[in-house]
């Protein structure tokens, strides 16, 4: 494996379009990832081994397993879709599905759908047009292309020309889907619960580790803290409540999971570098 790099991608949901090329470094991010090939097939190398990826599916897998292209064969073009686990997680998806993506493994939809290609180009134009409305269209279609792929099959993809690992890197390797797995528990407690009281301690016990292991592996794996998480949380629900309600602001930041509406405001400030209010405002022009 190359020497791996934090990749720094946008917050938030993006798509792009480009045609794919051998990466120089192995690197990692924070986000689900989609890739749809339209023809040919890549090969990602992983710390466990390489992966295939086939054309014509939705493959998915978390960006924050090291990752590397290293082969592309008659490639045309792809587009990936960057969504944040924050959001993800929130979704109706089977636990199944979730777990196979927090250990790592690359999964792929049974059948090749005609809609996804044009879906996928909707997409990108959606989240081009800087237009919250086509984006939160955008969003809505995305979650529901996930959902109906897990009724419609899917299924994870094997490694290929793995390796010999050393006991030591076999050692890492179970280490790592521990706490993987950890990770999870506390990413699905926290999205079952964002919006009530939360302390480093309820969430650790969920995963049945003590508070400084759970804030340690945590931020080894999301790259932010327990709280961030939470916070980011209850701002992506107070931003849906302040595009699709008329709720007063007050109502959303405590129904959002906020101490205090001053709190609120600051955060979201700081996250989105508008006032609720405003960004209220600018959705309904």
């Amino acid at each position: 494996m190359q020497p791996q790099t934090h990749l720094h991608v946008p917050e938030g949901f993006f798509v792009e379009h480009h045609i794919p090329d051998v990466m120089a470094q192995t690197h990692m991010h924070g986000h689900i990832e989609i890739n749809y090939l339209s023809r040919g097939s890549m090969i990602y190398q992983l710390p466990t081994g390489n992966v295939h990826i086939p054309a014509k599916r939705l493959v998915l897998f978390w960006g924050q397993v090291p990752h590397r292209v290293i082969k592309v064969n008659d490639p045309d073009s792809i587009h990936i879709a960057y969504l944040p686990l924050s959001q993800v997680v929130t979704w109706p998806l089977p636990d199944q599905l979730m777990q196979y993506l927090f250990d790592g493994t690359f999964v792929a939809s049974d059948n090749i759908n005609n809609l996804d290609s044009p879906l996928m180009t909707r997409w990108l134009d959606d989240f081009q047009t800087d237009d919250p409305h086509r984006a939160s269209l955008a969003i809505a279609e995305i979650q529901l292309r996930l959902r109906r792929m897990a009724i419609d099959g899917w299924h994870a993809l094997e490694l290929c020309n793995d390796a010999y690992m050393s006991t030591a890197s076999a050692n890492r390797k179970f280490k790592r889907k521990a706490a993987a797995r950890k990770v999870q528990m506390m990413v699905a407690f926290m999205a079952q619960n964002y919006t009530q009281t939360l302390h480093v301690a309820d969430i650790a016990a969920v995963a049945g580790i003590s508070k400084g292991y759970a804030m340690a592996i945590f931020t080894a794996f999301m790259r932010r803290s327990l709280t961030q998480y939470v916070n980011e949380l209850r701002l992506n629900h107070a931003r849906a409540l302040l595009m699709d309600t008329n709720d007063k602001i007050v109502s959303i930041a405590l129904d959002s999971g906020f101490g205090s509406l001053s709190q609120f405001y600051s955060l979201f400030h700081k996250q989105f570098g508008v006032a609720p209010s405003a960004y209220r405002d600018s959705t309904r022009r």
